[in-house]
């Protein structure tokens, strides 16, 4: 009996263990086959794509500032010696204290009064040497193909019909000449070793079922409140370090792309990114696209191409003035004319005169980690959704000197500081887009622009 008993329980709990299996892998997690994979990224460097090879600049390079200065004031009619006096003294004089009035000289080579940098054209067009040549990086953006008018060869692609006119415009400034295989050029990278360690990092994450393999993927570009980790061995950005971003990141742009043989490519979109007041407080691009790959030693590198306004570009070089001229020896009023001229998207409705400009930026990136902090007592900085359509960001971005100093959001003391300097209070006399249009660039309805002016910082 007692072995009777004694079987009847083993039987008993074997088939309890049998019912209890399934109920025991019902509740284990749920693993999908194919769970999503993210890689993120934190830039290094985000800068102009020049390329520079034989057939790049055939006159040569544009001139330094010992040559356009003097070249300008002659121009103007001073006395050649009084020019040689000043610019022997104080143009090579750069830590002691100046002995003429060189700089107020130099500012003013235009008509002998107004400030050369918020009137640029009061100094002759001298016309800067384009970059021409068979290769630019970027996009057919146009959809022309080879039939764009002044288009290039990606070097790296092969695409031909390639729209870069910045690259046209500045490609052969000696600062901002490129050279193959792509690197920093020397304002560029000034630039941004500058700024990155102060502004929020620019982080980029590509999302997809297997990154090894083709198929769609989902490419975030965005800003953490944290500022790139600096320097590693090399001075570069640091890889493998971890950035929080916040519920409303200052930038955020989801775009969707495919990955084919190892090399991303998005759909085309608006861009924005916010940067910082010495560079550019923001980037707005228009019919953008960015090309990555996926390097084998776990970097990333690409471009971004697409149209952006072009005077933002030229202020980012004149609120600098006679600073940036003399350093790194850009023609600030010849940048003016060269990138109206070489404008070719977005024609204002009542002039025809183009507001933006097609371009390419370089990308480079190493890996890196995000948290996301969406607690309501984090830090937080302003989004693009509290402007209502994210479009309307770009209203940031002003279309002239003179909207930069009265600009819309100039009643919001978060974006105060625009893509001017708060100093430029002055009208230029410069043409310039108009309002209305640069409204209808961004898909917005035109909206008169604040008559009050930003403060002298």
């Amino acid at each position: 009996m007692i072995e009777a008993g004694a079987m009847n329980r083993s039987h008993w709990n074997q088939g309890l263990v049998v019912l209890l299996i399934p109920l025991f892998f019902a509740f284990l997690p749920v693993q999908r086959a194919h769970a999503a994979v993210t890689k993120t990224f934190v830039l290094n460097y985000f800068y102009p794509a020049t390329y520079y090879g034989d057939d790049t600049c055939p006159q040569g390079l544009n001139p330094l500032p010992d040559v356009f200065f003097k070249r300008d004031l002659k121009i103007l009619g001073l006395p050649q010696a009084e020019v040689d006096a000043m610019f022997d003294k104080d143009y090579n004089n750069q830590n002691g204290k100046p002995t003429t009035n060189w700089v107020s000289i130099a500012a003013t080579r235009g008509n002998g009064k107004d400030n050369v940098y918020l009137h640029p054209t009061t100094v002759p067009d001298a016309h800067l040497l384009p970059a021409v040549g068979r290769f630019g990086y970027g996009f057919n953006l146009d959809g022309k193909g080879a039939a764009s008018s002044e288009a290039y060869e990606d070097p790296e692609t092969h695409e031909k019909g390639v729209n870069n006119r910045l690259f046209r415009a500045l490609g052969c400034i000696p600062a901002y000449k490129g050279s193959p295989p792509p690197q920093p050029p020397l304002e560029p990278e000034y630039r941004w070793d500058s700024t990155r360690s102060a502004m929020g990092a620019w982080l980029i994450s590509i999302r997809g079922e297997d990154l090894s393999k083709d198929g769609d993927v989902t490419v975030t570009f965005e800003s953490s409140i944290d500022p790139v980790t600096t320097q590693d061995a090399n001075a570069h950005v640091r890889a493998d370090m971890t950035y929080r971003i916040v519920a409303h990141p200052a930038s955020r742009n989801v775009l969707h792309g495919v990955i084919r043989n190892g090399l991303v490519t998005t759909d085309p979109a608006t861009i924005v990114m916010k940067c910082d007041a010495y560079i550019q407080p923001v980037y707005e691009f228009r019919q953008a696209r960015i090309r990555l790959r996926l390097k084998p030693e776990g970097r990333l590198e690409g471009v971004l191409g697409g149209y952006q306004p072009w005077y933002p570009i030229y202020w980012s070089h004149a609120k600098v003035g006679y600073i940036d001229e003399r350093g790194f020896g850009v023609d600030t009023p010849a940048l003016y004319y060269a990138l109206h001229r070489n404008a070719d998207a977005y024609p204002d409705p009542k002039t025809g005169e183009n507001t933006a400009i097609s371009a390419a930026y370089m990308i480079e990136a190493v890996p890196a980690f995000i948290i996301r902090d969406n607690a309501q007592n984090a830090a937080r900085r302003p989004s693009q959704a509290e402007f209502g359509d994210p479009s309307m960001s770009a209203l940031r971005l002003c279309a002239t000197l003179t909207r930069c100093a009265g600009s819309v959001v100039g009643s919001n003391p978060t974006f105060a500081m625009t893509a001017c300097s708060r100093s430029a209070s002055a009208t230029s006399a410069s043409p310039r887009p108009a309002w209305s249009s640069m409204m209808r660039w961004l898909g917005a309805s035109p909206r008169k622009p604040s008559a009050r002016s930003t403060e002298a910082r």
